[in-house]
């Protein structure tokens, strides 16, 4: 008969009972990070050493397409992985297990991933390593940034178009005659608008005809083809630039591919890399004598906002063409550039994005949002003012090489982060892109910054 002392007891009842409490902390432990998973916005993703995924939250089913069953056990190469990338995925986690190095753990970055259906699409990524057992185990944190992209291609669109606009309208008051005017308006369009190309054709009246007056960046001889008919009942006379000019109104196609009156040209628009294109009436005397014509390698590039600066692009151009043939109407058109100047101020004070201009290190321009940015009430209480002074001093080589950059023709439009200060002295992490343009007859630069603290 075994007969425990007293002593013995209590000692194996203590350890029993801790036991039990190690395990009640442990199944509490997992209940939290479970709530966390399955709560987080966020994707998260763990892999073991050989890429196999070993959880897959909810934000992750829904961002990617799949089941967690689905995924769980196979590797991330051959799901989320798209096949351009995964060599080099391969030989990063063949890097880290036989030496320890890495590039990407640790940091932040942005990366292309595919879902389900294999469609890719944009993330920010950020890895974590740890060990379990012994073994690496990578937990991915990420984000669809797809919204953010867009967003990002939509100012960059419009930051372009007001450049190409402000040029255009540097252009109308200087040209002194139709034909130069034409080809500085073309020339610009391609430059600063970021199109791949653009052409303004003339109607013949006699012949029913319309006429290449000028074109820039017609690489492929797209406009061989020309003259086009303007009728409707002649071959290639259903076309956007004919339409525009017949029916006088814009005429926006945002699928070239999929537009039947762009039959006539499909295949030198596929060979050329278009994918959309626009077209606008251009008047003199209040009738429609031509057509300015865009082009660009993106489907669905011509949203309402960048429609509209186009139609202000082409009625300036037709306030010139009224201005060649009437020197009296001259003051006309330069306060009509005037007015045209002040809605792009007006367009930039109103804009929900922080934008502003400087000028020689200075602010030129501020528009509402940036003046809330900074802490200041009036945003004419900035101009004038040396925009370092709003760049923490941690920042400001760093600040002034961007600007260097961007005013040398490197990096406009790409979103840097940075650390500024408002007013009142306090600091916050922001988010600015910069770009050239013309502003009072001088290069400027323009930026937009973002609040990302």
């Amino acid at each position: 008969m075994n007969i425990r002392s007293p002593r013995d007891k209590h000692a194996s009842d203590h350890l029993h009972t801790t036991m039990e409490l190690a395990e009640l902390a442990l199944q509490e432990s997992e209940m939290r990070k479970s709530a966390i998973l399955e709560t987080a916005l966020d994707c998260i993703i763990t892999a073991d050493h050989q890429g196999r995924i070993i959880d897959f939250n909810p934000a992750a089913q829904r961002t990617f397409g799949y089941e967690r069953v689905a995924v769980i056990g196979r590797t991330l190469a051959e799901t989320i992985i798209p096949p351009a990338l995964r060599e080099a995925h391969e030989r990063g986690m063949a890097r880290y297990l036989a030496t320890g190095e890495a590039v990407v753990l640790g940091t932040r970055f942005e990366i292309t991933a595919m879902r389900a259906d294999g469609s890719e699409f944009p993330i920010e990524l950020a890895i974590a390593p740890t060990l379990v057992r012994g073994q690496p185990v990578f937990i991915a944190y990420l984000r669809d940034i797809s919204l953010r992209k867009q967003s990002e291609q939509k100012i960059a669109r419009l930051t372009s178009l007001y450049a190409a606009l402000s040029e255009s309208n540097e252009a109308i008051a200087r040209s002194s005659d139709r034909d130069s005017l034409f080809r500085e308006v073309c020339r610009i369009a391609v430059a600063y608008g970021q199109f791949k190309m653009s052409w303004i054709g003339l109607i013949d009246p006699v012949l029913r005809l319309l006429v290449l007056a000028a074109s820039e960046g017609d690489d492929q001889g797209f406009f061989k083809t020309l003259p086009w008919p303007l009728d409707l009942d002649k071959p290639m006379g259903g076309g956007p630039a004919a339409t525009a000019c017949r029916e006088n109104r814009p005429y926006i196609c945002n699928d070239i591919c999929g537009d039947p009156n762009t039959l006539p040209w499909r295949g030198a628009v596929a060979s050329a890399g278009f994918r959309a294109t626009a077209s606008f009436p251009i008047h003199q005397h209040n009738e429609v004598t031509g057509v300015l014509g865009l082009y660009a390698v993106e489907a669905d590039f011509f949203d309402a906002q960048l429609s509209d600066l186009l139609g202000r692009m082409a009625a300036n151009i037709s306030l010139a063409l009224d201005n060649f043939s009437h020197d009296a109407e001259r003051r006309a058109v330069a306060k009509a550039l005037y007015e045209s100047e002040a809605r792009y101020r007006q367009l930039v004070d109103m804009s929900p994005e922080a934008i502003l201009v400087c000028d020689g290190g200075k602010f030129a321009l501020v528009n509402r949002a940036c003046a809330r940015i900074l802490g200041v009430a009036d945003p004419g209480e900035l101009i004038g003012r040396h925009i370092i002074d709003f760049v923490h001093p941690s920042h400001c080589a760093v600040a002034n090489q961007r600007a260097r950059d961007v005013l040398e023709g490197h990096g406009a439009g790409v979103f840097t982060e940075a650390r500024w200060m408002r007013a009142d002295g306090s600091a916050f992490d922001a988010e600015i892109a910069g770009t050239l343009i013309e502003y009072r007859g001088r290069t400027v630069l323009q930026a937009v910054v973002r609040d990302i603290s």
